[in-house]
């Protein structure tokens, strides 16, 4: 839980993804099925950054590799904006 008092850019980021699922692949079924990057650190199996837009069971668009990391998101809501998602 993100606790957004008083910061403007963590409330209006949290706005904008409680507008859309989230995806959750804890036992790394999808990952090893669409053969997503991934890396271990400390003992710990986690993903490449990247954002996957879904369409149904369709995906619509990859945004990999994820650079520079704080431009992501505005890269996200543009590319939604420009494909009237």
């Amino acid at each position: 839980v993100v606790d957004a008092a008083g910061d403007p850019v963590i409330a209006v980021l949290v706005a904008a993804a409680s507008a859309f699922d989230l995806l959750s692949d804890a036992e790394f079924k999808l990952g090893d099925a669409l053969r997503l990057p991934d890396f271990v650190a400390d003992g710990m199996r986690l993903y490449k950054r990247m954002a996957l837009i879904l369409d149904g069971a369709r995906i619509r668009h990859v945004f990999y590799p994820v650079f520079p990391p704080d431009r992501n998101a505005g890269d996200v809501v543009a590319w939604l904006k420009e494909n009237n998602v």
